[in-house]
């Protein structure tokens, strides 16, 4: 499952879902609601971008 990266660096991860909003795990990014938003700075689903191995060093150097 393909995990996906706020701008504020939050990864949404289908397999653990998002227990702040009560998403279960296994939900995938694009069957979360429209009105989801980053749990961590409240971005909107447009602010995140899928996670591949392309951006994967971009991310790391976030931290």
């Amino acid at each position: 499952m393909l995990k996906h990266i706020c701008n504020c660096g939050y990864i949404y991860n289908p397999v653990y879902g998002d227990i702040s909003s009560d998403i279960e795990p296994g939900v995938k990014f694009a069957d979360l609601p429209s009105d989801w938003h980053c749990p961590f700075c409240g971005l909107s689903k447009d602010s995140f971008y899928e996670k591949d191995k392309k951006n994967e060093a971009d991310f790391v150097s976030l931290r």
